[in-house]
């Protein structure tokens, strides 16, 4: 039996593969590098309790796995409940990669939650830009989407049409809840990230769509280092932003003459068939 499970900072999305067929589940998300592993541990073992025994191989593809040594972290904490499972660790990157390009060559970019952006070949990342996280980078995220938004309403540069749409969505929004979230919630992140399904609602009002399409603009300014090399290259992207926002990224793409050719909202469903294949 083998398990697959793509695991951003916000949800993970696990896939297992049985002689059955397949199942698909969620849990929570887990970073390495800003989250703690108790509440996704718990889900977890919730969850596949009758199956842990049987698993022999585990793929984990997760947010915060940037190099060789964070991916033997991840795996001994892992080991903990897949005690007798060969286990893969690799990043989110290399998923959508796999999902996106399966082995052709390409850029791959995520923009969820957090933001990557990587050249693939052969099913691997063959060079990453580090995205630095949410505190010090993440442009174009949903953290960052998010955050740009929360500032300029409570500094009151937001129109008053949106301020009032938001604020009937979200009553209790101050700046201390915005501070309380900032300072106190576990994972901001998250919680801060959350509010893009607002902004994806808003879209359409001149206000909102500029601000995110600068936000759009900020991913690739920078994350991409104009390299001519890379403008011959397929683009595509995965994650909730790159979806919720398909048509801009699009075309900040096309500013730069880049040619983005796919958004997936999710990469499990062609991960799956890329495991399918390739073992």
């Amino acid at each position: 039996m083998k398990l697959i499970v793509d695991a951003g900072a916000t949800q993970a999305d696990w896939c297992l593969l049985s002689p059955d067929g397949i199942k698909l589940l969620n849990t929570v998300g887990w970073n390495p590098n800003s989250g703690t592993f108790i509440q996704f541990e718990k889900e977890v073992v919730q969850k596949f309790a009758d199956w842990i025994s049987e698993i022999d191989t585990l793929h984990f593809y997760g947010a915060g796995v940037a190099s060789e040594d964070r991916a033997e972290v991840v795996k001994g904490i892992l080991k903990s409940i897949f005690s007798d499972s060969e286990i893969h660790v690799r990043s989110d990157l290399t998923a959508s990669a796999r999902a996106a390009f399966g082995k052709e060559h390409g850029m791959i970019g995520v923009l969820g939650t957090g933001a990557a952006l990587g050249e693939c070949v052969d099913g691997e990342i063959v060079r990453r830009v580090p995205s630095l996280g949410y505190v010090l980078g993440d442009e174009g995220s949903g953290f960052y989407l998010a955050k740009t938004f929360i500032a300029a309403l409570l500094r009151g540069q937001v129109p008053e049409e949106v301020k009032k749409a938001f604020l009937f969505k979200f009553p209790d929004f101050d700046e201390l809840r915005a501070l309380d979230i900032a300072y106190k919630e576990d994972h901001p992140n998250r919680v801060i990230a959350g509010f893009c399904e607002f902004l994806s609602m808003q879209q359409k009002h001149p206000y909102v769509y500029q601000m995110v399409y600068d936000g759009l603009r900020m991913f690739f300014k920078s994350m991409y280092n104009n390299d001519p090399r890379l403008m011959d290259l397929k683009w595509r992207f995965t994650g909730s932003i790159a979806h919720h926002f398909d048509e801009m990224l699009r075309k900040v793409g096309s500013e730069k003459d880049l040619y983005i050719d796919m958004v997936l909202q999710s990469p499990m469903d062609d991960l799956i068939k890329y495991h399918q294949q390739y073992g």
